[in-house]
């Protein structure tokens, strides 16, 4: 239950601009002289990004989560850049408590970067935008429990590295394949542009809905691309701890309403050298579709909306089920990622069969429009199979280039007015 109070918001808003205050001039300091001038004024070279983590986390949380710090501060005991640097240091001890592999990071169900538009809120307007979000949408920002819960992911589908620095065993880097920025939970890397605060900042709680909810697409791919790249590790992460009597059967241990007790089991059960390597090698490259010579996954919101439209699949994905969720709503990623790309470019290779069967049940118009882009898609990695739509990506994409230069560009605009009647 995440409880946020009128007092504490009145308090913690005083301390928050404090803290920008005290940002702001690290971010001078360190653009008129870089690490060396930050050093000379006792901070650290990491600055101010490390207090800009504690200071998202600890104006957006729920008012269990730093009180004491608040109280320090208040006292005189923390300066404003301690009290920053000290939220940023609990929420790395949270992260670590809530990881269910030992290597991998926790990336929060609903990004710190949000904070940044909130930090000039009224107390009153932010405590009840908070509140409304718990208690009517069901979310929570920061490191409030249900932001991290379940929020486990590897370096490779969280941020796409192709080397992990954390981890006692090192597996992840002798081990897993290579991952992939574009899909990852930080499919546009780690400081999303799309992220950034609107230049007119909130000041109400409408407004700072309205600000979310423009976000809520991007929030949501970040969500599945990560899922979607983790999905061979949480598979058998998930087997695992089944066969070992700690969770049912068709239950996930991705749940964001997973209990404490639980949760300590499963992380005690895995943190052997074994498990870790077993895990490790499970991560394979995911295969991005081509288009023009770019990942369609990295510009695939139109797929994203597709297969949030199918009910099934989001309800797997709630619940931790990665595998289930793909292959229930892979057919109306492709739909919607078709109409979507179909729509902006109107260039279109020539049909692929298979994929004409995978979604003939669809009907026309919508079945003819995917067959008309089919080329487009290549080794989208669908189920546990690891078998892509058509081909691999590479030779998706080199179809395609031949179809045009063949064909030219009025014949692919023949033929999508073709599909489409």
């Amino acid at each position: 239950m995440a409880e946020y109070s009128l007092d504490y918001s009145k308090r913690k808003m005083a301390a928050v601009k404090a803290m920008t205050a005290e940002i702001q001039k690290i971010t001078k300091l360190k653009a008129e002289g870089g690490k060396t001038l930050l050093a000379e004024h006792g901070y650290r070279g990491n600055q101010p990004k490390m207090a800009l983590r504690g200071l998202r986390s600890f104006l957006m949380s729920e008012d269990s989560l730093f009180p004491d710090l608040l109280e320090k501060f208040e006292a005189g005991k923390l300066s404003p850049y301690k009290l920053a640097e000290s939220a940023r240091q609990r929420t790395e001890k949270i992260g670590t408590q809530e990881v269910i592999i030992h290597s991998d990071t926790i990336h929060h169900a609903n990004p710190l970067e949000l904070g940044d538009a909130f930090d000039e809120m009224p107390p009153d307007e932010l405590r009840d935008f908070l509140t409304e979000e718990f208690e009517v949408e069901g979310e929570t920002y920061g490191d409030s429990k249900l932001s991290r819960r379940g929020q486990s992911y590897t370096s490779r589908g969280h941020l796409g590295q192709t080397t992990n620095p954390r981890g006692r065993y090192k597996a992840t880097n002798e081990f897993s394949e290579p991952g992939l920025t574009e899909i990852s939970s930080h499919p546009r890397g780690a400081n999303d542009p799309l992220m950034k605060a609107p230049d007119v900042k909130p000041t109400t709680r409408e407004e700072a809905k309205a600000f979310v909810r423009s976000k809520s697409d991007i929030i949501k791919e970040s969500r599945i691309l990560g899922a979607y790249a983790d999905k061979d590790v949480r598979d058998l992460a998930n087997k695992k701890v089944t066969e070992r009597g700690i969770i049912l059967p068709n239950n996930t241990i991705y749940d964001p309403n997973l209990p404490d007790d639980t949760l300590k089991q499963v992380r005690e059960s895995l943190d052997n050298i074994t498990d870790e390597t077993d895990l490790a090698k499970a991560f394979k490259t995911p295969k991005p579709t081509f288009l023009n010579g770019k990942a369609m996954f990295s510009q695939g919101l139109g797929g994203i909306m597709g297969f949030l439209t199918n009910q099934e699949a989001t309800t797997k994905l709630g619940q931790g089920d990665v595998s289930g969720a793909i292959e229930s709503g892979a057919k109306d990623f492709l739909v919607g990622e078709t109409i979507s790309q179909v729509t902006q470019r109107y260039i279109l290779p020539r049909i692929a069969p298979r994929i004409v069967q995978g979604v003939a049940s669809f009907g026309m118009p919508v079945a003819a429009a995917v067959a008309a882009v089919a080329g487009l898609d290549g080794a989208t990695r669908i189920g546990n199979n690891g078998v892509g739509l058509v081909g691999t990506g590479k030779e998706a994409q080199k179809e395609r280039d031949e179809t045009i230069k063949t064909d030219g560009m009025t014949s692919a605009r023949r033929q999508f007015r073709r599909s489409t009647k």
